[in-house]
């Protein structure tokens, strides 16, 4: 890092350094009832933790703004802590510095950001790192099945927990974008009734969501879910059926893949990707046959 004085820049360099640590763990079991009933079950287990040691941060920089210590890919957000509850409250807190924003533009019911630096002046140097990351640190995974006289059934679990993302703002407020268009729960949103409530409600409607639509702990959401990722019921035909029609296998099947998924997300949304691009979570039903010969 140098200063901007220096007049140049300095050619591009591989510095850093970063520390990784984390756990593994298999357990699989396959047991047999009777003389044609066999069964298994397999469960997976990940967990990690990263931390940047070293980046090239400006020594005078404040450690909160500085990379080292830090989760890698790790997000800063401005720290929504309540809901202004009146006018008054609005022209007495701290004056906002927020790119397009100012105390006029704001309404009772618009989110309170705590001034973190303490400079009296709401801006990007009160956009602080948020403990939980956008990208899952422990997964599980469980695969069940059986088999008898042909029948199978296999089913794969798949879970993931402690990851954030950021919400879909067209999904989150109300007028997105200037359309006339209402959010499924913008009855929720704050009324003076909420003047004494501590948690952070719901924002005011606006035409305009500048102020509220920042990066801040309100819009970044547990996405943490479960998920049926796979399902599928086979059936192998007899030998002596197959081997009259001269091929040396015959297996029909059904399965099924995102056939359910529990998250606390809006159902909109996929919890798996966090992309506004992504498409909506689709579940594949399909029927087919294998054939070998």
């Amino acid at each position: 890092t140098i200063a901007p004085w220096m007049g140049t820049d300095l050619p591009s360099v591989n510095i850093g350094k970063t520390k990784n640590h984390g756990l593994d763990l298999e357990a699989e079991w396959n047991g047999k009832i009777g003389k044609d009933f066999r069964y298994f079950a397999k469960f997976t287990f990940s967990t990690s933790e990263n931390r940047i040691v070293f980046r090239d941060d400006p020594n005078k920089l404040d450690d909160y703004l500085k990379d080292a210590g830090k989760p890698i890919g790790y997000s800063s957000k401005y720290l929504a802590t309540g809901n202004f509850t009146s006018i008054d409250d609005i022209f007495n807190y701290t004056q906002t510095a927020i790119s397009a924003t100012n105390q006029n533009r704001l309404v009772p019911g618009d989110l309170v950001y705590i001034d973190y630096n303490a400079d009296g002046v709401i801006d990007d140097k009160d956009v602080v790192p948020v403990k939980n990351l956008n990208y899952p640190l422990t997964t599980y995974g469980l695969t069940l099945g059986f088999s008898w006289k042909g029948l199978s059934l296999n089913a794969l679990f798949y879970a993931a927990t402690g990851v954030y993302k950021a919400d879909i703002n067209t999904f989150l407020f109300d007028f997105p974008r200037g359309n006339i268009k209402a959010q499924p729960s913008t009855l929720d949103r704050w009324t003076a009734e909420d003047a004494d409530v501590t948690e952070v409600v719901r924002p005011a409607v606006h035409l305009d969501n500048t102020y509220n639509e920042k990066a801040s702990t309100y819009n970044y959401s547990d996405y943490s879910y479960l998920r049926l990722k796979n399902l599928e019921l086979s059936y192998q035909l007899p030998k002596r059926w197959t081997k009259a029609m001269r091929m040396s296998g015959c297996q029909v099947y059904v399965n099924g893949n995102n056939l359910f998924t529990i998250s606390g997300v809006d159902s909109r949304r996929d919890p798996e990707n966090g992309s506004a691009g992504v498409y909506p979570i689709v579940k594949r039903y399909n029927i087919g046959v294998r054939l070998s010969f």
